[in-house]
Formats: structure tokens, C-alpha cells, sequence
């Protein structure tokens, strides 16, 4: 038999206002298993209640979703009935929440121009040495063994945007400048790791 007790939701969001909650799941593939699916149709607000906190727990509705991507959008559908949140050039509602002002919230949201926010950093340049050292020192060994790596050299500029690449998810996303600030953030802890008498 079949159940929601199984299940362990990606994202829920909920919203006091509309004694609601949104239950997502993430996919990164292109299917769905149909025993996952059916324990999410099983899922009941008692159910969600073991995930979230909510004041007006006899008031408590939901609907259940899958997030993916637009690549793997037209083969996950094949396999739900229930809507989608997916994430292309925009980010858009397939299907419907059965609820007029999330359907329309969420219909198609414009995602030109922004940009992830920064406290979503693995660090900054601004942070202590400690904090950033064991971020370096794993994207350095990921750099020595991802082969072939041409002319790999810790004193090349070229291995600190390598390394910085390697650690920092949105590096090709934030500005020049905070490129070079946090690869000078490298620079100097590696000469400090490597103990190098010379200057990188």
C-alpha cells in the first residue's frame, strides 16, 4: 500500500494569508517514478504538517508541483498530472494551482537581468582566511586531477580564475571586478598554503 509517509518534499512554501502551501519536488531528470507520484496524490495536510509549522492547521490547504527545467519539461509532463514551475528563459506555471491569485502570481515570471542573490555565496573576498582556505584547497585538487589541464601553474592568474571557477557557482555571473577581488582572495591564500617565498 501506497504513502504520503514516504515522501520527503524539496521545497514548501507556505503562506499564512492563504492558508496555503505549495509542495515541490525538483527534477533534474527527464522522469518520474509513478510510486513517487501516487504518494504525492496521497498526500493529506496532516501529512504536510510533519514538514512545516502552521498556525491554522485545520485550515491548511495544498497543492503539490514538480519543478524542472525547460530542456526535460516535454518528457517529465508525460508522466503527471500535476503542474509545473518551469525554469528557461523565464520561469513559468504549467497547469493550474486551482487557486486564482497563485495561477496568475506565477503564470510567467521574467527572469532578464536577474541575477542570484549574493547571500548565496559559498564566500566573499571580504571573509576571514579560514573560512575560504578549505574552498580553495578543494577546488585546487580539483584542478590538478580534472584532466588534461594545460600549463598548471598556482602563480598563473589563469589557475586563481581556474580554482575560483571550480568553487564558486556563480562566478561567471558576478562583475569583473568582484571576479578579480576574490581571485586576488586566492592568489594570496595560496601563496600562504604553498608557503612560497617568492611572489605569485
Amino acid at each position: 500500500m501506497q504513502s504520503a509517509q514516504k515522501i520527503v518534499p524539496d521545497v514548501v512554501s507556505v503562506s499564512d494569508k492563504l492558508s496555503h502551501a505549495i509542495v515541490a519536488d525538483c527534477k533534474s531528470g527527464n522522469s518520474i517514478k509513478v510510486d513517487q507520484d501516487e504518494r504525492y496524490r496521497l498526500l493529506t495536510p496532516n501529512d504536510l504538517l510533519r514538514h512545516v509549522a502552521f498556525h491554522d492547521k485545520g485550515g491548511l490547504r495544498h497543492a503539490v508541483c514538480y519543478v524542472d527545467t525547460a530542456d526535460n519539461h516535454d518528457r517529465l509532463r508525460e508522466h503527471t498530472a500535476f503542474p509545473f514551475i518551469t525554469f528557461g528563459r523565464d520561469c513559468e506555471l504549467h497547469g493550474s494551482f486551482e487557486l486564482d491569485d497563485l495561477d496568475k502570481a506565477l503564470g510567467r515570471i521574467s527572469l532578464a537581468g536577474m541575477k542570484e542573490p549574493t547571500y548565496l555565496y559559498p564566500f566573499s573576498h571580504e571573509d576571514k582566511d579560514y573560512v575560504v582556505i578549505p574552498h580553495v584547497l578543494r577546488g585546487l585538487l580539483g584542478c590538478i586531477f580534472r584532466p588534461p589541464i594545460k600549463d598548471f601553474d598556482i602563480s598563473n592568474p589563469d589557475t586563481h580564475m581556474a580554482v575560483l571557477k571550480a568553487i564558486h557557482r556563480y562566478a561567471d555571473l558576478i562583475s569583473a571586478k568582484h571576479q578579480h577581488d576574490l581571485a586576488e582572495k586566492i592568489r594570496g591564500i595560496l601563496k600562504y598554503v604553498m608557503r612560497e617565498n617568492r611572489e605569485l
